[in-house]
């Protein structure tokens, strides 16, 4: 059965002009319909021999849906680059074949292109740059294989775009060394899956925050040995603390993993991260991280780190001496920190009267967590404090002048 839909840009109006008419009817013409299916408006077998070009002539076409036809292994035609107000192309599963033309990105207005098809192919990806109006690109299936590495450069100035499917591809891994979608700023969901990536050295840098991704966090992150930032914030991927920790990232300094579901124990590996400087997993929720008794005492062995997100989590526990209580032993090297987030949890900070911290923090949110009485005198050397959050901490007696 032939599927078909198209609109003109006055969804208003159901008349249609004398030219639009002869289009359809040309288009008719090169149809089989040994049932006549189309004159009864019946289903029925209907085989496409080809496409004509008369479609060419409805030059107010905004919207064509092609998908799941049988257009019998036909070339995608080039006349669909054309039609320069069209903003919705669908030719997924509709029995084309062969490259997809690069004429397609002379379309500007268009917002929604589907070439999902699995006997096709692109050479290149340069023909993307010109569709600045993109939000919805679909590729899966497509093979491309051919396209060069620089692939992530052009999708890099699709600034609208929305979704993006590319399951399926024979994609390579792209020769940069940062995997960044930032400046896509509206980008809501990414699909790479069933790509063979094979990610090594030299990739440093991984953002694919708010990418609207789900399911595991891929192992293959843990083996690169030179990744420097990864970002995953705002997504909804899981996994096995012990698991993902348990990789060769010696040069990490960055990590923010918050908002995702992330669970299980916090491994003693991550002390050996002694380049980390930010690293959060605020927002995870980890029921299951199996923190009985003690916040890990290996946070000490990172020293250079300087923000620390541990906020809105079912941590509980004494914070142990190298996040409280001041030895020369457990707490000198963490005199870089300057952000310590630790609110909604169950922490319960086991620090003397005398404690000099050896940090100046900026920010200081902790939260429901249990302090006691009386009141910290330990915040009055911090002095470039801008931001502070105690409530509900149990504090009793009076605030010191």
């Amino acid at each position: 059965m032939l599927r078909m839909s198209v609109s003109n840009s006055d969804s208003r109006s159901m008349s249609c002009s004398e030219s639009d008419q002869e289009a359809f009817i040309d288009f008719k013409d090169g149809l089989e319909d040994p049932d006549n299916c189309l004159s009864h408006g019946k289903p029925g077998p209907i085989v496409v021999s080809g496409m004509k070009p008369s479609l060419t002539k409805l030059k107010s076409l905004r919207h064509s849906d092609l998908s799941f036809n049988g257009f019998n292994d036909i070339p995608i035609p080039e006349f669909f680059s054309s039609l320069v107000n069209l903003q919705y192309l669908n030719l997924s599963n509709a029995g084309f074949s062969g490259l997809t033309p690069p004429s397609l990105g002379n379309l500007t207005c268009l917002q929604h292109l589907d070439v999902g098809i699995f006997s096709s192919f692109a050479e290149s990806l340069d023909w993307i740059s010109g569709l600045v109006s993109f939000k919805h690109l679909v590729l899966d299936g497509a093979n491309l294989s051919r396209i060069e590495s620089d692939w992530m450069e052009k999708l890099d100035g699709l600034l609208s775009l929305t979704e993006l499917h590319l399951s399926r591809c024979n994609l390579c891994a792209p020769n940069s060394t940062s995997l960044n979608f930032s400046n896509i700023t509206p980008l809501a969901l990414v699909d790479f899956s069933y790509n063979m990536f094979n990610l090594k050295a030299p990739l440093v840098n991984v953002d694919i925050n708010r990418s609207g991704l789900h399911g595991r966090i891929p192992l293959c992150f843990t083996k690169l040995p030179n990744l420097r930032f990864l970002y995953h914030f705002g997504n909804d991927l899981r996994a096995s603390c012990p698991q993902f920790f348990r990789c060769s990232w010696k040069k990490i300094q960055e990590l923010g993993l918050d908002s995702n579901e992330l669970h299980g124990k916090l491994p003693a590996s991550i002390g050996n991260m002694t380049f980390l400087t930010y690293f959060d997993l605020s927002g995870n929720n980890v029921q299951e991280n199996q923190l009985a008794g003690k916040l890990p005492k290996w946070f000490s062995q990172v020293e250079n780190l300087s923000h620390l997100y541990l906020s809105n989590n079912t941590l509980y526990g004494l914070i142990p001496d190298s996040l409280g209580m001041v030895t020369e032993e457990h707490f000198r090297n963490l005199g870089y920190l300057k952000t310590l987030m630790l609110s909604s949890n169950s922490f319960i900070l086991n620090v003397g009267s005398d404690w000099q911290p050896p940090f100046q923090v900026k920010t200081l949110a902790v939260a429901s967590c249990h302090f006691g009485s009386p009141f910290p005198a330990w915040l009055k050397s911090q002095d470039n404090l801008t931001y502070l959050d105690l409530s509900n901490a149990s504090i009793s007696g009076f605030i010191p002048c």
